[in-house]
């Protein structure tokens, strides 16, 4: 058979030719008067989000959603009062640099205010009515509020009839056997969450907002809220979820490439139903997305060394200079130089691990997408767990080899650095910047690797690096989950930084609007 003679749609293509269908025949809200936002302070605005964001080292989609929540905290916590932000959160967004001016109408703003003043209610019914802390209520319904007014403001209808899609096929296509004991509603809920995870990047609060859109759950009814936002609490890191995440993510690059080529076309729906135009689309846009791919890897690179930088001169001033000046009575050079640049060094080195994935590559991700798309003389796709290793007896060896790799590891690390007279206080900060680093080095190599469909076989050079290494990447994703929750940097950019520096910048341009107005009263 010819790969490219032509072949009817699949279930998959045929849903999603009609996500995509509907998404093109939605009507275009009505538009009023546009709101133009007067430049005041705006390089200042946009170099402290260029900090926060640093600082935060979160995914770049995801800055916008995160940035209308700090808003809204610091508005609630300062005035108590939610009338009226609408402006206020579109003036800093624009001024930020995450909105272009001249793009928001009146009538948006307006919209805005009454979801403010929606959740709000909402918040304080939950917080009164079903014995929930004020600060679990107000988490909840904030996050769920930023995802509101980001879609407002910024919608992506073509991701959204993505998500859709790519849950129903994997719900479909992977192997309910690996999964004996999982309920139906449990196992439909996870899937959910790592389908967002994997595929999208979505944090929990993107994944709150979908879930009560899936679940048609969005009347904002506090009982069906308080138990969906539950439901997200257990399931966003659950070891199920984890599990599935794993094994979509096996098996993604299909569907990244897609989810590209849906998005970034004028009229997808008519090109899927040309099997050669798509399958030859689909060569050319894995090609463009290795060398994007690439690029993306330098600025998370450089992203993480900023983040490293920063919070390692924080810690070394308030910490290291301190317990040297009063311990040793002088600063301990080499220990406080050898904790801050190895650390930047050994993170730079992650560009040299990945190189361009090769042509059989970009050939097996169009032959899946022809199969999840098209029918053919192939039985559907269907993903299973793989085991590497099947043998019982052997998995419970290497166990115990695994677990002698952080003492042989840790150890000789530790002997390293009491031969360069590194103190106890020395040594913890190194291996906790050293394996946030690991792990953040590890994570986006893993990321830069997510269009290769094909395993790559590995070097001894590199099987030996990764005994050493993994101990502390796993230490360090540890750290990243205590760090996730109690994020000191954050809190104080929040509150010694954030709040004076915005409200003293919305006071000043209250002030040029005063001044405005009194010149023209001349």
């Amino acid at each position: 058979m010819s790969a490219m003679q032509p072949l009817p749609l699949s279930n998959d293509g045929l849903q999603l030719v009609h996500n995509l269908q509907t998404t093109a025949m939605e009507p275009d809200v009505a538009t009023s008067e546009l709101v133009h936002i007067a430049g005041v302070a705006t390089s200042l605005y946009a170099a402290y989000e260029r900090l926060r964001n640093a600082a935060e080292y979160t995914e770049q989609h995801l800055l916008l959603r995160a940035a209308i929540e700090r808003f809204l905290r610091r508005s609630i916590l300062m005035h108590g009062s939610t009338a009226r932000l609408g402006h206020e959160l579109v003036v800093e967004l624009t001024q930020a640099g995450y909105l272009k001016n001249d793009t928001v109408s009146t009538q948006t703003i307006i919209k805005i205010d009454e979801f403010i003043a929606q959740y709000n209610q909402l918040a304080t019914t939950i917080t009164a009515s079903h014995r929930i802390s004020p600060d679990k209520a107000r988490r909840w319904t904030l996050q769920v509020l930023s995802v509101c007014i980001e879609k407002l403001l910024v919608p992506h209808p073509k991701i959204d009839a993505f998500i859709d899609f790519a849950y129903k096929h994997y719900l479909y296509a992977i192997d309910r056997k690996y999964f004996p004991d999982v309920a139906d509603e449990a196992f439909e809920n996870a899937l959910y969450c790592a389908v967002h995870r994997i595929l999208i990047k979505s944090d929990i609060a993107t994944i709150r907002f979908y879930m009560m859109a899936k679940t048609n759950q969005q009347d904002n009814t506090t009982l069906n809220f308080v138990a969906l936002c539950k439901t997200v609490d257990k399931l966003f890191q659950s070891p199920l979820t984890n599990k599935l995440s794993r094994l979509i993510d096996r098996h993604g690059a299909p569907l990244r490439i897609l989810r590209e080529v849906t998005t970034a076309e004028v009229y997808p729906a008519h090109l899927i139903d040309n099997r050669s135009s798509l399958l030859a689309k689909v060569r050319a846009v894995a090609e463009d997305q290795y060398e994007l791919v690439h690029r993306k890897l330098v600025k998370g690179v450089i992203r993480a060394i900023i983040f490293i930088f920063i919070t390692k001169m924080l810690i070394g001033l308030a910490v290291e200079i301190p317990y040297d000046l009063m311990i040793i009575g002088t600063i301990a050079w080499l220990p406080l130089l050898i904790n801050l640049f190895f650390p930047v060094l050994y993170m730079a080195t992650a560009g040299w691990s990945i190189g361009k994935p090769a042509p059989q590559n970009t050939e097996a991700i169009a032959g899946y997408i022809d199969r999840i798309l098209y029918q053919s003389e192939k039985p559907p796709l269907q993903y299973k767990i793989e085991r590497r290793v099947t043998s019982s007896n052997l998995r419970s060896s290497f166990n115990i080899v695994y677990a002698l790799t952080f003492v042989i590891s840790f150890g000789l690390v530790m002997w390293i650095l009491q031969q360069l007279k590194f103190s106890v206080v020395h040594i913890i900060i190194f291996f906790i910047f050293f394996s946030a680093v690991s792990f953040l080095r590890f994570r986006l190599i893993q990321t830069a690797r997510e269009l290769e469909l094909m395993d790559n076989r590995q070097s001894l050079i590199s099987a030996i690096g990764d005994f050493f290494y993994t101990p502390f990447i796993r230490l360090g994703m540890w750290l990243s989950d205590q760090y996730k929750q109690i994020n000191v940097i954050s809190v104080l950019l929040d509150y010694a930084i954030e709040l004076p520096l915005k409200s003293s910048l919305r006071l000043l341009r209250q002030w040029v609007s005063f001044m405005r107005d009194k010149r023209e009263e001349i």
